[in-house]
């Protein structure tokens, strides 16, 4: 990233978290503030950082938006002194984490932690989303808000009808994920956590039957790749053969492996830049 092309924060949220702003500068024969046409807020995925969501903020800044990447609490690559989390709960990981996208919305927080005079219209259009663990709780979170954004984009992420527990799909898999487990706190090693986070993938399934057509069809937006083995197209595709959730949007790349949330960035471009009439 060409980080000469934009304002870079680095701030501390509610949970003592790591989060990213990145806010496009004005041209230099521009106005002295910089008119933003939307706000974005994205959560990394299980095991992984904020790092990894950089291309997103790449390819969404020069749209003229501000991209915040949020860090998940108990994960060591955002900030090897991340605080433990002994003193929470499995439930109130996923709520408080949830919460941080109505936390983040609901301030400047590029505005509040510089001197740079940025002009954030508050009817501004609003995106929340996050990669496999963060697009489950950017969609909790839209789902029960009082103020949900213009569009919610969960890649590899898909709510379920039942909460099944989660199985591993390899030992290929079953492997790497023994090795990631490293750098997450030991809270989010437990049974508890899985058995948890296949609850949640339910609960947004039924939160999404309660919702109407319409705030499907504008709001709703689910991405995979053919090629994604925790979150593959099958279970995509059944959401619209389901009369509760028909009407959600469904992408599926011919290319987009579970772990690599950078090769998205292109499309969830052309998705903003068509729905938000850039």
């Amino acid at each position: 990233m060409m980080m000469s092309n934009y304002f870079v924060n680095f701030f501390e949220t509610s949970l003592k978290t790591v989060g990213v702003d990145f806010t496009p500068k004005p041209p230099a024969s521009g106005p002295p503030k910089t008119p933003l046409k939307f706000k974005a807020i994205f959560l990394h995925g299980f095991t992984s950082s904020y790092h990894s969501l950089l291309s997103w903020a790449e390819k969404l800044c020069p749209l003229g938006g501000k991209v915040t990447l949020l860090g998940l609490p108990g994960h060591f690559l955002n900030n090897p002194k991340t605080p433990s989390l002994k003193e929470l709960s499995v439930e109130n990981f996923f709520h408080l984490s949830a919460n941080l996208f109505d936390e983040i919305d609901s301030l400047d927080s590029f505005k509040t932690k510089t001197n740079v005079k940025i002009n954030t219209t508050t009817n501004i259009p609003t995106i929340w989303g996050g990669h496999s663990l963060g697009g489950l709780l950017a969609l909790l979170q839209a789902l029960k808000s009082s103020n949900p954004p213009d569009l919610i984009l969960s890649v590899a992420s898909i709510p379920t009808q039942e909460p099944t527990k989660p199985k591993l799909l390899s030992s290929f898999f079953e492997s790497t994920l023994s090795k990631r487990l490293l750098y997450v706190d030991p809270l989010l090693q437990s049974s508890q956590f899985f058995e948890k986070l296949s609850w949640y993938k339910f609960q947004n399934f039924q939160n999404m039957s309660q919702k109407s057509l319409e705030w499907k069809q504008k709001k709703l937006f689910f991405i995979t790749g053919k090629n994604d083995i925790l979150a593959p197209p099958k279970d995509l595709y059944l959401l619209n053969e389901v009369e509760s959730t028909k009407g959600v949007n469904v992408d599926v790349l011919e290319n987009l492996p579970h772990s690599s949330p950078e090769l998205v960035a292109s499309h969830l471009k052309f998705l903003i830049k068509s729905k938000i009439q850039l």
